[in-house]
């Protein structure tokens, strides 16, 4: 028993300090900005929305403790049986899921409301490590199928939510994965092209009217939109554009009561206040540790050499670097809006716990250091 203790005891001193406080960072700022955007009190005799975030930000270390508890290794290894499980709810969703605002995304559980479609990425990055960890044959087109395969699924399914912001998030953690398991460059610059060519047959079966709306918007193009449609989706647009700019260099306060009215600021939209109450200072600030937790997750990535674990972490990566940047270009009006939120400074619950999770896989591969016997290093 004591052997078993202070194995764990060892493992816990190998957590990588760096990340653990970055994320506090941006949990704290995430509850500060929360509070800043919807007020101190709740209405009608709810709980505020910073103390719901405050609460969900205790059940998610107690959720990273258990994820830090059970060896990655183990879970890698049953990913196909939790691939399948999420397949399964992601499926189930669509039949008894709650609708909100035209998409039906979520289980409502009374206390709580959790949408499968956020741990689907956490799901698939552990089914593409077990998947392409000892295979070679991703330097091939053919050998592309599989990890495509299992991506389009889920993919799939989260559309017809439609959600269509969390579905092409999976996207850059397939291209980073396959391309550190040593795919060629000139193979996924050519799925990529092939993808644009397809853009426009999705784009007229696929997707819905109202994202059809918000890609014009963003283009430029207001022909076919009713008056209404067109006030709504530029005011948005202007809005979030006018809330980033009129904070000036250092903001106007974070108790400032803003003037400018963007669509549930609390969670898309969260970077427009902290650049409005901080501004370009705050906003900075905010990069800047979301930069650095990045980049301490790449070091970690370096540093791994046992090949799933490596592909874990370089998911992991993809993951939050991809919903950071499209959140910030969307919200300064450098991409169409989508329903993406700010990794652990956004409102939401499921959001929240999932980066949680996300994260402690990534710190549980750090944890646990394995040596490989190889004449290369993986994907060369």
């Amino acid at each position: 028993m004591s052997s078993l203790g202070s194995r764990v005891a060892g493992a816990l001193q190998r957590v990588d300090k760096r990340v653990v406080i970055l994320v506090l960072v941006l949990s704290v700022l995430g509850v500060l900005f929360i509070m800043s955007a919807t007020g101190v009190s709740g209405a009608d005799g709810e709980s505020p929305f910073w103390l719901r975030q405050f609460r969900w930000l205790l059940l998610s270390a107690l959720v990273l403790v258990g994820v830090l508890a059970v060896p990655y290794q183990w879970v890698v290894e049953h990913a196909y049986l939790f691939y399948g499980l999420g397949i399964l709810s992601l499926i189930a969703v669509l039949f008894v899921g709650r609708t909100s605002h035209g998409s039906t995304r979520w289980f409502s559980l009374g206390v709580m409301d959790i949408q499968p479609s956020e741990f689907a990425k956490i799901l698939l990055i552990l089914t593409l490590a077990r998947y392409i960890r000892f295979r070679r044959s991703q330097k091939t087109i053919r050998g592309l199928v599989g990890p495509f395969l299992l991506t389009t699924i889920p993919m799939a399914l989260i559309l017809l939510q439609p959600d269509l912001g969390t579905a092409l998030l999976m996207l850059p953690i397939l291209f980073a994965m396959v391309y550190v398991a040593g795919a060629r460059a000139r193979h996924l610059i050519m799925i990529v092209v092939l993808g644009v060519g397809s853009m426009v047959p999705v784009y007229h079966w696929v997707l819905k009217d109202y994202q059809q709306q918000r890609i014009r918007v963003f283009l430029g193009d207001d022909s076919g939109l009713t008056r209404d449609e067109r006030r709504n989706l530029f005011y948005h647009k202007e809005q979030a554009a006018i809330a980033v700019g009129s904070g000036g260099v250092f903001g106007k306060g974070l108790t400032t009561e803003s003037r400018v009215h963007v669509p549930e600021p609390e969670t898309d939209f969260i970077f427009t206040v902290i650049a409005e109450r901080w501004g370009f200072a705050g906003a900075l600030f905010l990069s800047l540790v979301q930069a650095g937790l990045l980049l301490a997750l790449a070091d970690l990535a370096v540093r791994t050499r046992e090949p799933s674990g490596k592909l874990l972490v370089v998911g992991v990566l993809a993951l939050f670097g991809g919903q950071f940047i499209v959140n910030v270009a969307m919200t300064v009006g450098l991409a169409p809006i989508t329903g993406l939120t700010l990794p652990f400074v956004s409102y939401g619950g499921s959001s929240f716990l999932s980066s949680m999770v996300a994260v402690g896989c990534a710190l549980n591969v750090g944890m646990r250091p394995d040596f490989v016997l190889a004449r290369r290093d993986f994907g060369d």
